[in-house]
């Protein structure tokens, strides 16, 4: 099953090293998508796994991973908090 998100946010994922695999497997290449712990306002996401992913939109804060990726921002603002 392959998850539709609006252009607009497509658009804005400039960096996605997996061509949006996200939204087809629930993978990232061949690691899971990312489960967030919560959001920090409209675009940046507090991660459950301090694991270093391959992705150009995971910052280092802290003890802890955020995301700024805008497909897995628009992803968990719709309720999708897992995929696949």
């Amino acid at each position: 099953m392959t998850i539709d998100i609006p252009d607009s946010v497509r658009q804005q994922t400039t960096k996605c090293p997996y061509d949006f695999g996200c939204l087809g497997t629930g993978h990232c290449g061949d690691v899971k998508i990312c489960e967030v712990a919560y959001s920090y306002g409209g675009n940046v996401l507090s991660l459950v796994s301090n694991k270093q992913p391959r992705c150009p939109y995971h910052l280092d804060f802290g003890h802890g991973k955020l995301c700024t990726c805008p497909t897995r921002t628009y992803l968990h603002t719709k309720g999708r908090r897992s995929i696949g």
